[in-house]
Protein backbone atom coordinates (compact mmCIF):
# COMPACT_ATOMS: atom_id res chain seq x y z
CA UNK A 1 0.00 0.00 0.00
CA UNK A 2 1.79 3.09 -0.61
CA UNK A 3 1.55 6.19 1.46
CA UNK A 4 -2.28 8.29 1.46
CA UNK A 5 -2.22 11.45 2.49
CA UNK A 6 0.13 14.11 2.89
CA UNK A 7 1.86 17.22 0.34
CA UNK A 8 0.55 16.22 -3.07
CA UNK A 9 2.97 15.29 -5.76
CA UNK A 10 3.70 16.80 -9.63
CA UNK A 11 0.05 16.38 -11.08
CA UNK A 12 0.97 13.61 -13.80
CA UNK A 13 -1.18 11.42 -15.09
CA UNK A 14 -1.17 8.31 -17.08
CA UNK A 15 -3.55 9.19 -20.34
CA UNK A 16 -0.78 7.41 -22.60
CA UNK A 17 0.77 5.14 -21.11
CA UNK A 18 1.18 2.82 -24.33
CA UNK A 19 2.27 5.60 -26.84
CA UNK A 20 5.88 3.97 -26.09
CA UNK A 21 7.64 1.48 -26.24
CA UNK A 22 7.24 -0.03 -29.29
CA UNK A 23 7.20 -3.80 -29.86
CA UNK A 24 10.56 -5.55 -28.48
CA UNK A 25 11.46 -2.61 -26.20
CA UNK A 26 13.09 -1.97 -23.10
CA UNK A 27 12.93 2.06 -21.69
CA UNK A 28 16.48 2.75 -20.11
CA UNK A 29 17.61 5.84 -18.67
CA UNK A 30 19.27 7.14 -21.58
CA UNK A 31 20.10 6.68 -25.63
CA UNK A 32 23.93 5.69 -24.87
CA UNK A 33 22.61 2.81 -22.43
CA UNK A 34 19.94 2.05 -24.60
CA UNK A 35 23.45 1.36 -27.16
CA UNK A 36 24.89 -0.64 -24.03
CA UNK A 37 21.83 -2.73 -23.23
CA UNK A 38 21.89 -4.01 -26.70
CA UNK A 39 25.56 -4.78 -26.84
CA UNK A 40 24.83 -6.59 -23.50
CA UNK A 41 21.81 -8.50 -25.49
CA UNK A 42 23.94 -9.66 -28.46
CA UNK A 43 24.45 -13.71 -28.80
CA UNK A 44 28.18 -12.85 -28.18
CA UNK A 45 30.85 -10.39 -27.38
CA UNK A 46 31.14 -8.44 -30.86
CA UNK A 47 34.89 -8.20 -31.82
CA UNK A 48 34.30 -5.24 -33.31
CA UNK A 49 31.75 -2.64 -34.07
CA UNK A 50 31.53 -0.16 -36.91
CA UNK A 51 30.19 3.25 -36.10
CA UNK A 52 30.44 6.79 -38.58
CA UNK A 53 33.22 9.04 -38.27
CA UNK A 54 30.48 11.58 -37.70
CA UNK A 55 29.04 10.62 -34.22
CA UNK A 56 28.59 11.76 -30.69
CA UNK A 57 31.80 10.55 -28.70
CA UNK A 58 29.24 9.26 -25.75
CA UNK A 59 29.01 6.34 -28.44
CA UNK A 60 32.59 5.10 -27.72
CA UNK A 61 31.49 4.79 -23.77
CA UNK A 62 29.81 1.41 -23.85
CA UNK A 63 32.39 -0.04 -25.66
CA UNK A 64 34.97 1.07 -23.87
CA UNK A 65 33.52 -0.21 -20.79
CA UNK A 66 32.60 -3.74 -22.19
CA UNK A 67 36.48 -3.48 -24.09
CA UNK A 68 34.64 -3.79 -27.26
CA UNK A 69 36.95 -2.82 -30.88
CA UNK A 70 35.45 -0.66 -32.97
CA UNK A 71 36.65 1.26 -36.33
CA UNK A 72 35.34 3.94 -38.05
CA UNK A 73 33.68 4.51 -41.50
CA UNK A 74 32.91 7.61 -43.67
CA UNK A 75 29.63 9.21 -45.10
CA UNK A 76 28.80 11.62 -47.93
CA UNK A 77 26.49 14.43 -48.59
CA UNK A 78 23.14 12.20 -48.59
CA UNK A 79 23.96 11.50 -44.85
CA UNK A 80 24.67 7.70 -46.25
CA UNK A 81 27.41 5.63 -45.82
CA UNK A 82 30.48 6.36 -48.56
CA UNK A 83 31.49 3.20 -48.86
CA UNK A 84 30.08 -0.02 -47.16
CA UNK A 85 33.33 -1.45 -45.08
CA UNK A 86 33.63 -5.24 -44.79
CA UNK A 87 31.87 -6.56 -42.40
CA UNK A 88 33.36 -9.78 -40.71
CA UNK A 89 32.19 -12.33 -38.51
CA UNK A 90 30.72 -11.73 -34.59
CA UNK A 91 30.72 -7.41 -36.04
CA UNK A 92 28.37 -5.27 -36.36
CA UNK A 93 27.69 -1.97 -37.95
CA UNK A 94 26.05 1.31 -36.75
CA UNK A 95 23.92 3.25 -39.23
CA UNK A 96 22.44 6.52 -37.90
CA UNK A 97 19.05 8.00 -38.89
CA UNK A 98 20.62 11.54 -39.08
CA UNK A 99 18.08 14.12 -37.90
CA UNK A 100 15.39 11.40 -37.85
CA UNK A 101 15.33 12.00 -42.11
CA UNK A 102 16.72 8.70 -43.15
CA UNK A 103 13.82 6.38 -42.26
CA UNK A 104 13.94 5.25 -46.39
CA UNK A 105 17.54 4.65 -46.22
CA UNK A 106 17.43 2.68 -42.84
CA UNK A 107 14.95 0.69 -44.44
CA UNK A 108 16.95 -0.42 -47.34
CA UNK A 109 19.99 -0.52 -45.12
CA UNK A 110 18.26 -2.95 -43.32
CA UNK A 111 17.45 -5.87 -46.08
CA UNK A 112 20.84 -5.49 -47.07
CA UNK A 113 22.41 -5.65 -43.92
CA UNK A 114 19.98 -7.47 -41.95
CA UNK A 115 21.52 -8.61 -38.07
CA UNK A 116 24.62 -7.21 -38.46
CA UNK A 117 23.04 -3.65 -38.12
CA UNK A 118 22.38 -1.92 -35.62
CA UNK A 119 20.25 1.42 -35.94
CA UNK A 120 21.21 4.65 -33.94
CA UNK A 121 17.94 6.41 -34.09
CA UNK A 122 18.69 8.93 -31.51
CA UNK A 123 17.83 11.72 -33.69
CA UNK A 124 15.00 9.56 -35.12
CA UNK A 125 12.39 8.52 -31.68
CA UNK A 126 9.48 8.18 -34.63
CA UNK A 127 11.21 5.78 -36.47
CA UNK A 128 8.51 2.63 -36.77
CA UNK A 129 10.45 -0.14 -35.99
CA UNK A 130 7.76 -2.76 -36.98
CA UNK A 131 10.51 -5.39 -37.08
CA UNK A 132 11.65 -5.35 -34.64
CA UNK A 133 15.20 -4.38 -35.64
CA UNK A 134 18.07 -3.86 -32.95
CA UNK A 135 18.39 0.20 -32.52
CA UNK A 136 18.33 2.84 -29.73
CA UNK A 137 16.41 5.82 -28.72
CA UNK A 138 16.69 8.94 -26.96
CA UNK A 139 13.77 10.60 -25.79
CA UNK A 140 15.44 14.36 -24.39
CA UNK A 141 16.23 15.35 -28.29
CA UNK A 142 12.18 15.35 -28.81
CA UNK A 143 10.49 16.36 -25.57
CA UNK A 144 11.77 17.47 -21.93
CA UNK A 145 12.48 14.85 -19.70
CA UNK A 146 15.24 14.85 -17.45
CA UNK A 147 16.41 11.40 -19.04
CA UNK A 148 15.40 8.51 -21.05
CA UNK A 149 16.03 6.07 -23.90
CA UNK A 150 14.38 3.14 -25.35
CA UNK A 151 16.14 -0.22 -26.80
CA UNK A 152 14.55 -2.38 -29.36
CA UNK A 153 16.26 -5.88 -30.14
CA UNK A 154 14.46 -9.80 -30.10
CA UNK A 155 17.70 -10.91 -28.79
CA UNK A 156 17.25 -11.08 -24.90
CA UNK A 157 19.49 -11.95 -22.19
CA UNK A 158 18.81 -12.15 -18.34
CA UNK A 159 19.93 -8.77 -17.22
CA UNK A 160 18.34 -7.12 -13.71
CA UNK A 161 18.49 -3.51 -13.95
CA UNK A 162 18.61 -1.03 -11.06
CA UNK A 163 15.54 1.65 -11.87
CA UNK A 164 17.10 5.36 -12.20
CA UNK A 165 15.95 8.10 -9.81
CA UNK A 166 15.03 11.41 -11.77
CA UNK A 167 14.14 14.12 -9.10
CA UNK A 168 17.40 15.69 -9.26
CA UNK A 169 17.92 15.70 -12.42
CA UNK A 170 14.10 17.89 -13.51
CA UNK A 171 15.56 21.34 -12.09
CA UNK A 172 16.11 22.69 -15.74
CA UNK A 173 13.15 21.56 -17.16
CA UNK A 174 11.22 23.68 -14.48
CA UNK A 175 13.64 26.84 -14.66
CA UNK A 176 13.00 26.75 -17.91
CA UNK A 177 9.64 27.23 -17.19
CA UNK A 178 9.29 29.58 -14.28
CA UNK A 179 12.07 31.55 -15.87
CA UNK A 180 14.17 31.23 -19.08
CA UNK A 181 16.48 28.89 -20.78
CA UNK A 182 20.08 30.68 -20.05
CA UNK A 183 18.99 30.92 -16.54
CA UNK A 184 18.67 26.42 -16.32
CA UNK A 185 21.52 26.36 -18.69
CA UNK A 186 24.13 25.46 -16.23
CA UNK A 187 22.03 22.68 -14.66
CA UNK A 188 21.12 21.36 -17.98
CA UNK A 189 25.08 21.09 -18.66
CA UNK A 190 25.92 19.44 -15.21
CA UNK A 191 22.72 16.52 -15.48
CA UNK A 192 24.52 16.32 -19.54
CA UNK A 193 27.77 15.93 -17.68
CA UNK A 194 26.60 13.55 -14.84
CA UNK A 195 24.86 10.95 -17.33
CA UNK A 196 27.67 9.76 -18.35
CA UNK A 197 29.26 8.63 -14.52
CA UNK A 198 25.34 7.26 -13.83
CA UNK A 199 25.51 3.29 -15.39
CA UNK A 200 22.57 1.76 -16.88
CA UNK A 201 19.61 1.60 -15.59
CA UNK A 202 15.92 1.33 -15.91
CA UNK A 203 13.84 4.40 -16.96
CA UNK A 204 13.18 6.10 -13.36
CA UNK A 205 9.32 6.18 -12.82
CA UNK A 206 9.21 10.41 -13.20
CA UNK A 207 10.13 10.26 -16.46
CA UNK A 208 7.66 7.30 -17.56
CA UNK A 209 4.75 8.94 -16.10
CA UNK A 210 6.14 12.97 -18.05
CA UNK A 211 6.44 10.44 -21.06
CA UNK A 212 3.17 9.15 -20.20
CA UNK A 213 1.41 12.75 -20.43
CA UNK A 214 2.66 13.60 -24.08
CA UNK A 215 0.37 14.06 -27.05
CA UNK A 216 3.14 12.41 -29.47
CA UNK A 217 0.83 12.75 -32.79
CA UNK A 218 0.58 16.27 -32.00
CA UNK A 219 4.21 16.47 -32.08
CA UNK A 220 5.09 14.91 -34.48
CA UNK A 221 2.30 16.98 -36.91
CA UNK A 222 3.98 20.15 -35.20
CA UNK A 223 7.38 19.34 -36.28
CA UNK A 224 6.58 17.78 -39.67
CA UNK A 225 4.63 21.08 -40.44
CA UNK A 226 7.88 23.58 -39.88
CA UNK A 227 10.28 20.91 -41.06
CA UNK A 228 7.86 21.70 -44.56
CA UNK A 229 7.64 25.20 -44.02
CA UNK A 230 11.39 26.07 -43.53
CA UNK A 231 12.25 23.88 -45.95
CA UNK A 232 10.84 26.02 -48.54
CA UNK A 233 12.55 28.81 -47.81
CA UNK A 234 16.25 27.61 -47.47
CA UNK A 235 16.05 23.93 -49.85
CA UNK A 236 17.60 26.00 -52.88
CA UNK A 237 20.81 27.18 -50.55
CA UNK A 238 20.93 23.86 -48.40
CA UNK A 239 24.38 22.04 -49.73
CA UNK A 240 22.29 18.71 -48.45
CA UNK A 241 19.95 16.74 -50.25
CA UNK A 242 17.27 16.61 -48.32
CA UNK A 243 14.60 13.46 -48.69
CA UNK A 244 11.28 13.94 -49.35
CA UNK A 245 8.70 14.59 -46.32
CA UNK A 246 6.53 11.58 -47.53
CA UNK A 247 9.86 9.36 -46.47
CA UNK A 248 10.65 10.14 -43.01
CA UNK A 249 8.30 9.64 -39.76
CA UNK A 250 9.13 13.14 -38.04
CA UNK A 251 12.77 15.21 -37.69
CA UNK A 252 14.43 16.03 -35.02
CA UNK A 253 15.84 19.59 -36.95
CA UNK A 254 16.50 21.00 -39.96
CA UNK A 255 20.08 20.40 -40.85
CA UNK A 256 21.04 23.17 -43.07
CA UNK A 257 24.73 23.07 -44.62
CA UNK A 258 25.98 25.90 -46.47
CA UNK A 259 29.84 27.25 -47.00
CA UNK A 260 28.77 30.10 -44.75
CA UNK A 261 31.14 29.64 -41.48
CA UNK A 262 29.52 32.86 -39.71
CA UNK A 263 25.82 31.56 -40.18
CA UNK A 264 26.23 30.17 -36.53
CA UNK A 265 26.93 33.41 -34.68
CA UNK A 266 24.68 34.92 -36.50
CA UNK A 267 21.90 32.85 -35.37
CA UNK A 268 22.68 32.70 -31.81
CA UNK A 269 23.37 36.29 -31.90
CA UNK A 270 19.47 36.60 -32.14
CA UNK A 271 18.95 34.34 -29.71
CA UNK A 272 18.62 31.09 -31.82
CA UNK A 273 20.53 28.33 -30.12
CA UNK A 274 22.06 26.03 -32.56
CA UNK A 275 23.85 22.92 -31.07
CA UNK A 276 27.19 21.84 -33.05
CA UNK A 277 27.21 17.85 -34.30
CA UNK A 278 29.43 17.19 -32.47
CA UNK A 279 32.76 19.01 -31.30
CA UNK A 280 34.54 15.74 -31.04
CA UNK A 281 34.61 15.81 -34.94
CA UNK A 282 37.28 18.52 -34.85
CA UNK A 283 40.02 17.01 -33.23
CA UNK A 284 38.94 13.10 -34.67
CA UNK A 285 38.22 14.19 -38.60
CA UNK A 286 40.81 15.97 -40.80
CA UNK A 287 40.03 19.74 -41.59
CA UNK A 288 39.16 18.83 -45.85
CA UNK A 289 37.13 16.11 -44.49
CA UNK A 290 33.32 16.13 -44.83
CA UNK A 291 32.71 15.12 -41.11
CA UNK A 292 34.58 18.43 -40.35
CA UNK A 293 32.31 20.34 -42.97
CA UNK A 294 29.41 19.12 -41.17
CA UNK A 295 30.83 19.97 -37.81
CA UNK A 296 31.57 22.89 -38.45
CA UNK A 297 29.16 24.38 -40.98
CA UNK A 298 25.92 22.31 -40.22
CA UNK A 299 23.25 24.08 -38.88
CA UNK A 300 20.80 21.88 -37.09
CA UNK A 301 17.42 24.39 -36.83
CA UNK A 302 15.23 24.16 -34.03
CA UNK A 303 11.93 23.11 -36.00
CA UNK A 304 9.86 21.46 -32.44
CA UNK A 305 6.71 21.67 -31.12
CA UNK A 306 7.32 24.69 -29.19
CA UNK A 307 7.85 26.41 -32.49
CA UNK A 308 4.88 27.44 -35.49
CA UNK A 309 4.95 29.31 -38.85
CA UNK A 310 5.91 32.72 -37.01
CA UNK A 311 9.02 31.02 -35.67
CA UNK A 312 9.85 29.05 -38.93
CA UNK A 313 9.37 31.96 -41.08
CA UNK A 314 11.93 34.41 -38.70
CA UNK A 315 14.82 32.28 -38.64
CA UNK A 316 14.40 31.77 -42.50
CA UNK A 317 14.16 35.48 -43.19
CA UNK A 318 17.27 35.68 -40.81
CA UNK A 319 19.07 33.08 -42.84
CA UNK A 320 18.12 34.37 -46.07
CA UNK A 321 18.90 38.04 -45.59
CA UNK A 322 22.81 37.03 -44.24
CA UNK A 323 23.40 34.50 -47.32
CA UNK A 324 22.15 37.75 -49.29
CA UNK A 325 24.12 40.31 -47.90
CA UNK A 326 27.18 37.79 -47.55
CA UNK A 327 26.76 37.32 -51.46
CA UNK A 328 26.41 41.28 -51.94
CA UNK A 329 29.54 41.41 -50.29
CA UNK A 330 31.92 39.00 -51.94
CA UNK A 331 30.60 40.35 -55.23
CA UNK A 332 32.06 43.41 -54.60
CA UNK A 333 35.40 42.76 -53.65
Amino acid sequence: MNEIGGYFQLELNYNNENAFPFQYSELLNSGRYAFEYLILNLPNKPSLIWLPWYTCEVMLEPLLRLGINYDFYKINSNLEISSLPKIGNNEYIIINNYFGIKDKYIDKMSSILGDKMIIDNSQALFYNNKFGLKSFYSFRKFVGVPDGGMAITKDRNTIVLDKSISYDKISHLLCRIDLDASSGYQNYKKNENNISNIGIHSMSNLTKQIISNINFEYIKEKRNRNFSIINSYLSDINLLNIPAIETFSCPMAYPLLTDDTSLKEILINNRIYIPTFWPNIFKWCKIDSLEYKLGSNLIAIPIDQRYGDNEMRFIANIIIDHINKSNKLNTQY
